[in-house]
């Protein structure tokens, strides 16, 4: 927002605020994962998710998005996100990259969260920094998406090394570092004999395959500057398209058991448990798929200190990785 009101701006650099144009990419958000992350459980809390569809919220939008001022942002442009971000999903440029005016940058960073520990992100920010200094035009390139599985990249400038990275999610469309892990793998891409390059992904034979092309070019300062195209995922298929983001909010916590048995009864006493303590405001409801347990109610208040309550006793019985998920409405999503 600051480029689009400050002419004293020469270059921006968002990084890992992948929601321009907000409401698509929420929507897209839920549509995916079936449920709200986490990480934006401040926002589910105070029920901002519930009103997706209010009129003062698109009027809020209007204020606040800075797609909005998109036709201002004429400076510069280097968007840095992260494929395994706990807010954002990695498909979400395809929202807004289109309509941003140029010079316009991006990249996706491999196996990084929205921290970005670990990972090299500083390097591309200061190769693209050193080009604002000299007021140099950085590398030039385009892509295209003919198939679902295929990239096509056009480079006007020689890149050092071009990469595809993909990761490849058995269950859910999801590719989350604090779910997934840390799965990207890469292979270099050599050039065709038009100087083009094709990059081609074979949907999975279960679940989803998330894919893009690294661009890494020397930019004559210290570090490389690595540019991306957009993520594409294959299949494009949302699995909970067709259900209800607006409904109220429930916590359904997920853990995984040593074995079916004890999953059962960690699930049989979690219910007293939580009614026990306190925390639900009506009926506490669980699944079941073999060792992973699914519990669901909806806290009263507090809801960070109920789950973390909550957590530390599923670990004193003993369990494996615990998950959260934001339902809209008392329906478990299960994986």
């Amino acid at each position: 927002l600051t480029g689009a009101v400050d002419q004293r701006v020469v270059g921006i650099v968002p990084i890992v605020i992948d929601v321009l144009n907000i409401d698509p990419s929420m929507r897209h958000h839920f549509a995916a994962y079936g449920f709200w992350a986490p990480a934006i459980g401040d926002y589910v809390q105070h029920r901002i998710m519930e009103r997706m569809d209010h009129p003062r919220l698109k009027e809020l939008y209007d204020l606040v998005d800075p797609y909005q001022y998109r036709d201002r942002l004429t400076m510069p442009k280097f968007i840095v996100n992260a494929t395994g971000d706990q807010f954002f999903l990695p498909d979400s440029s395809q929202f807004y990259w289109d309509d941003l005016l140029q010079p316009k940058y991006l990249r996706y960073v491999p196996n990084a969260d929205h921290g970005l520990g670990g990972s090299d992100a500083v390097e591309s920010l200061t190769a693209f920094y050193s080009l604002i200094l000299e007021d140099k035009q950085g590398p030039q390139f385009s892509w295209a998406r003919p198939e679902p599985g295929t990239l096509q990249v056009r480079t006007e400038d020689q890149p050092r090394e071009v990469r595809l990275w993909q990761a490849t999610n058995p269950a859910a469309r999801d590719f989350r570092v604090e779910t997934l892990g840390r799965k990207f793998t890469s292979s270099v891409l050599q050039p065709q004999a038009d100087g083009q390059y094709v990059a081609t992904v074979s949907p999975p034979e279960e679940g989803w395959t998330a894919f893009f092309v690294e661009l890494t070019y020397d930019v004559g300062g210290i570090f490389p500057l690595k540019l991306t195209t957009g993520v594409a995922v294959i299949p494009d298929v949302l699995p909970y398209a067709d259900r209800d983001p607006g409904q109220p909010a429930t916590l359904t916590v997920v853990f995984t058991a040593t074995d079916p048995q004890t999953a059962e009864r960690i699930l049989s006493e979690a219910a007293e448990w939580i009614t026990e303590q306190g925390f639900a405001d009506g009926q506490v409801r669980s699944e079941q798929k073999e060792s992973t347990g699914y519990v669901n109610w909806q806290p009263v208040d507090r809801w960070a200190d109920v789950g973390r309550a909550f957590t530390e006793w599923l670990r004193a019985q003993g369990v494996g990785s615990i998950q959260y998920q934001l339902e809209s409405g008392p329906k478990i999503t299960t994986r």
